[in-house]
């Protein structure tokens, strides 16, 4: 029980606004100062949040989660320090700047070991790249099974319309385009 009013409560410590003398430019500098940074890194965990939440597809998703954790853990710290201006908390902050370290070493760690993954992914321009390329190779082979298609029902066509070799057709095909008459093509037997 001594330990949580030791840690809960203000200890024999003065608050941090003696250190300021109350020097109220100097108090509220740090007061909207350490609310500000509050503000805002309360926000980006929310905004990766969502951004991990709508593209369930990113890769090292988890990695801002830690990132949001790291984060919040910091804006944290800033708002006891607004509080510490003017009670004296001291080992609640000092404790959550131990989670705060804990989380950023972790962070750290995580992400040294992903740098090298996380530089082999493509960059947008090399999708956009490759999605073009792509793309292309589609075109020409849809083009490609399109003039394959009329080929083969031209040479279907060309097949049905041919009947078996016939000597006798051979024959008639030259004297029609010879235009020669049957009696003519007897005496060039002959002669023959």
């Amino acid at each position: 029980m001594e330990l949580l009013r030791q840690i809960f409560g203000p200890g024999d410590f003065m608050p941090h606004g003696y250190c300021y003398l109350w020097n109220p430019g100097l108090v509220w500098l740090n007061v909207i100062s350490d609310s500000l940074i509050a503000l805002s890194y309360f926000s980006i965990p929310f905004a990766l949040l969502w951004l991990v939440r709508k593209r369930r597809d990113l890769p090292f998703g988890f990695v801002f989660i830690l990132f949001g954790v790291f984060i919040l853990t910091c804006g944290s710290t800033h708002v006891l320090e607004v509080w510490n201006l003017w009670h004296s908390e001291y080992w609640l902050v000092g404790i959550l700047k131990a989670i705060t370290a804990v989380a950023s070493i972790g962070t750290a760690v995580v992400v040294a070991r992903l740098l090298p993954q996380a530089v082999e992914v493509p960059s947008i321009s090399k999708w956009r790249t490759a999605n073009a390329a792509l793309e292309s190779e589609i075109q020409e082979r849809r083009e490609l099974e399109v003039s394959l298609r009329s080929s083969a029902a031209s040479f279907s066509r060309l097949t049905v319309l041919q009947k078996p070799y016939d000597p006798r057709d051979l024959a008639r095909r030259i004297r029609d385009t010879l235009d020669l008459q049957p009696a003519k093509t007897s005496a060039l037997k002959h002669r023959a």
